[in-house]
């Protein structure tokens, strides 16, 4: 796959992009329908469905969300630093965020607007009550490890995603659990368990846990 994908981003980033989804979804337990990179009929762009659309507490959706955002990230080459994630989580003067170059060090600040509209990766990250700054940066590094702890798998769905354009749920399982034999039990963050981390109970008035893209 060489060309655009629906969201304008290369199919690598999508493929990374929907497997952070996908991995964060399965390491919780909660069992996908399908992934794509390639859309379907009902909507056609790249996204993660689960079977169960009501599906998840607020840090449940909350880590799938930041998965995808930061194994996307990556698939570019690109991380955040503290601005970055305060820039992303809490906004800015500009509407932007700053994202730095792993091997070049070189900075850009791209637009929160796609990823910040309704049913987008941060709708799903807002918790109860605002971040703090450093709930924010807490929250973006307990989210980061999680990803490096399930990077073989992330890598194998996305490989697969790239010849295959849409996976089944069931592929996606096993995919996902054959990368990781051998590896040490799984750590979620505790908020995604079932505290909040700003100290506030979860809310169940967000929206359900539908396809996140």
């Amino acid at each position: 796959m060489s060309t655009l994908t629906a969201t304008g981003n290369r199919p690598e980033y999508d493929a990374w992009h929907e497997s952070g989804h996908a991995a964060g979804y399965l390491a919780q337990g909660i069992a996908l329908d399908y992934v794509t990179i390639v859309g379907t009929a009902e909507m056609p762009r790249p996204h993660t469905q689960p079977i169960d659309r009501t599906a998840g507490s607020w840090g449940q959706k909350a880590l799938v969300a930041a998965s995808g955002l930061i194994s996307g990230f990556r698939s570019n080459g690109w991380s955040l630093g503290i601005t970055g994630v305060v820039d992303l989580l809490l906004g800015s003067a500009d509407d932007r965020f700053e994202l730095v170059g792993y091997n070049t060090g070189r900075r850009t600040r791209l637009p929160r607007g796609p990823i910040a509209a309704p049913h987008q990766d941060l709708s799903w990250i807002n918790p109860p009550r605002p971040f703090t700054p450093a709930e924010a940066v807490a929250f973006w590094a307990e989210s980061e490890r999680f990803v490096e702890q399930v990077r073989p798998a992330i890598d194998a769905l996305a490989d697969r995603l790239l010849r295959e354009g849409t996976v089944s749920g069931a592929v996606a399982a096993t995919t996902f659990e054959q990368a990781l034999v051998g590896s040490a039990p799984l750590r979620l963050p505790p908020w995604a368990l079932s505290a909040d981390p700003t100290g506030v109970a979860d809310s169940t008035g967000d929206a359900p846990a539908s396809a996140v893209s």
